[in-house]
């Protein structure tokens, strides 16, 4: 991999014209002992949350008495006899914060819940109407105290990252100066415990110390990740708040009284109500254009599954996506009607069914334009529609130009009716991606072969050279092809920062009197990964 297949810090500074977002994160340091507390309706004043025997989270009380987070149990019982042991509950956590999260909508629209206990909003609307960013933490304070939730933290900076870490010191951070806020951090913010150790080594200690060395360095030595990590220890943070949540009155309820096995009678039952569904939609101006559904059996078991749709989902394609779903946490219904058996994720009669619409936009955004768009016609719609109610929503693939070094990564085949999202973005540039023409054929199996040189079996090095010149192509059934003439090889190193996805190989073109194939060499075989016409 050569320097220049890299992104020069400069180039990346034009993508840093942006402003970036003033973020306020709100965050409550102990909130699992609060939800304990409310849960339990006991004082929170010796309580201990306890996870896996250890103590998760525990009151200010219970410090001053020694215990602290990380502890045995036996230890903590120990420093504080009458301490209140209660086991852990992320359901309790998520369930009592969520009126903290719409206390805080009502003054500043537009939230992000991160984790219980901790949330972020957009600050800019929201101090200008109150003023200042000061004034605003003072009304969201106050609000939630009056509420019974004192002692919360806030944090204002550019960027959740910042935000998050000006919270757990209850300071503003002034615009353009999250980067010198964070250059004195420990790297062990960065919540990457491997990444840390490594800079350490290095001698790097704080986040200044890690941003200030060349982004170029930080690609090659720590890949993707460590950009990442990089850019976020620089305090340049482009990941918007996500807080694009539809209101939870939409979501469909289909109760199956009494429950269902077949598949056409489970449909039926959901078309009943689909047209209701995309109509509410419709009353907010609104198109799903993903949606979750959960299937429950009798037994209490659950499918769950997100599906996402090219443009937006009409009544029929929810319908489509219930059978889908159906036919696959049942796999040995064909999709005839036979009723469930057992060996899928759901084993009895299904009794409900939960559609909710997990991701939506504007209905104007989908408008047909002037002159049209361009959607297949509605009649190929339908007809690879019904092959894949008859078959499988896998049967109907599309390509789909995908990013990678390798011929097979090139293409993703999405089914039809999903959106045409790429395995890989194909837009950045992928150092070691064979030069141009493409293969005309990429084989789904690899064809294992033998190549042979002049005088031994043909290898090719760590540096990239062969051992002999190649002669002919030694297939299983014994016969062979003589090899014209030959291009490479091209190595490719891979992910040689993750040990369980490194993958180390090269590639060989060959022609042969009657084919080109372009082969592959890894850990010591060759294969044909693909043919040229």
């Amino acid at each position: 991999m050569t320097s220049d297949t890299l992104f020069d810090p400069d180039d990346l500074a034009l993508f840093d014209q942006e402003p970036l977002q003033r973020v306020l994160v709100m965050w409550y340091p102990d909130w699992p002992v609060v939800a304990a507390a409310q849960t339990c309706d006991i004082s929170d004043a010796l309580i201990a949350v306890f996870d896996k025997g250890a103590v998760l989270a525990c009151s200010p009380a219970a410090r001053r008495h020694g215990v602290a987070r990380g502890m045995r149990s036996r230890d903590a019982q120990s420093r504080c006899p009458s301490l209140r042991a209660v086991p852990y509950n992320p359901a309790d956590d998520a369930r009592t914060f969520e009126p903290v999260l719409r206390a805080i909508e009502e003054l500043s629209p537009g939230v992000e819940a991160i984790r219980p206990g901790m949330c972020a909003t957009g600050s800019r609307g929201p101090s200008h109407y109150f003023g200042s960013e000061s004034a605003l933490i003072d009304a969201l304070g106050d609000y939630l105290d009056s509420l019974g939730y004192p002692d919360a933290r806030f944090g204002v900076a550019d960027g959740s990252f910042a935000a998050t870490q000006a919270a757990k010191v209850d300071t503003v951070v002034p615009p353009g100066e999250s980067a010198i806020f964070l250059s004195r951090l420990p790297v062990d913010t960065l919540s990457r415990p491997e990444l840390a150790d490594v800079l350490r080594r290095m001698g790097l200690r704080t986040l200044g110390d890690f941003a200030s060395l060349p982004t170029t360095q930080v690609s090659a030595r720590f890949g993707a990740d460590g950009v990442a990590a990089h850019r976020l220890a620089a305090g340049i943070e482009r990941r918007r708040l996500a807080i694009r949540t539809p209101p939870p009155e939409l979501s469909l309820y289909v109760d199956l009284d009494p429950p269902l096995e077949r598949v056409d009678t489970i449909a039926f039952a959901v078309r009943a109500k689909a047209d209701g569904f995309i109509a509410a939609l419709a009353r907010y101006d609104l198109v799903a254009t993903s949606v979750r559904i959960v299937l429950r059996d009798e037994d209490g078991k659950t499918s769950d599954r997100l599906w996402r749709h090219p443009r937006w989902f009409n009544s029929n394609d929810v319908v489509d996506r219930v059978r889908w779903q159906v036919q696959a946490a049942t796999p040995a219904d064909t999709g005839s009607g036979v009723g469930i058996r057992a060996g899928g994720a759901l084993t009895s009669p299904i009794t409900t069914i939960i559609v909710t619409p997990q991701h939506v936009d504007r209905i104007g955004v989908y408008a047909d334009g002037l002159w049209g768009d361009n959607n297949p016609d509605e009649r190929i719609h339908r007809a690879f529609t019904r092959v894949q109610s008859m078959l499988d929503h896998t049967a109907v693939v599309t390509a789909v130009r995908s990013g990678g070094r390798a011929p097979v990564e090139h293409t993703t085949l999405v089914p039809w009716g999903e959106a045409l999202t790429p395995r890989r973005d194909p837009t950045p540039p992928w150092p070691g991606r064979l030069p141009e023409p493409a293969p005309s054929q990429v084989l789904a199996t690899p064809i294992a072969i033998q190549v042979r040189g002049t005088t031994s079996p043909l290898i090719v090095s760590d540096r990239g050279t062969l051992n002999e010149q190649p002669v002919a192509i030694a297939y299983r059934n014994g016969s062979t092809d003589p090899i014209d003439a030959w291009a490479g090889p091209w190595l490719s190193d891979e992910r040689w920062w993750n040990a369980d996805a490194a993958r180390q190989l090269a590639r060989l073109q060959v022609t042969t009197d009657e084919h080109a194939y372009l082969l592959v060499f890894t850990k010591g075989h060759w294969w044909i990964e693909a043919s040229y016409d």
